[in-house]
């Protein structure tokens, strides 16, 4: 958990297939910044494509997830001075995780973070991931 102006807060990041089912979950500070959380700990998959928002585009990471053979659909900031190309029908797909994020804040425990550890908050969320995975 990590401390940002509304308190005491936490970011869940996920990996999603077509389908917008989780396959790969990490939990991060509120404070720390997307990229940053996704560089540490994010899967080594290869020969997929990386869809993710604008929090996610920095030239390192780019870097990383091209050296592990994975396609990269990120676009970039409004303040780059030479801006990479993204393709926006792949991009367009994006909402299937972020109705992931919906389907699982359902769960009342999960939206309101009831736990005070990480790694009770991370396992109720991989529990909703399941769920999700049955319906």
């Amino acid at each position: 958990m990590g401390r940002t102006k509304g308190g005491l807060n936490s970011k869940i990041s996920a990996w999603g297939d077509g389908a917008g089912r989780a396959v790969w979950l990490t939990l991060a500070a509120g404070q720390r910044a997307d990229v940053k959380a996704a560089r540490e700990s994010w899967p080594k998959l290869r020969g997929h494509t990386a869809v993710a928002d604008k929090g996610y585009d920095s030239d390192e990471f780019r870097r990383q997830l091209r050296r592990r053979g994975s396609g990269v659909c990120i676009p970039t900031r409004s303040h780059r001075l030479r801006p990479q190309k993204h393709h926006r029908g792949y991009y367009r797909q994006r909402h299937k995780v972020e109705n992931f994020f919906q389907r699982v804040k359902r769960f009342r425990r999960i939206g309101t973070r009831y736990e005070k550890t990480d790694v009770c908050f991370l396992g109720f969320v991989q529990l909703a991931a399941i769920i999700d995975w049955l319906r």
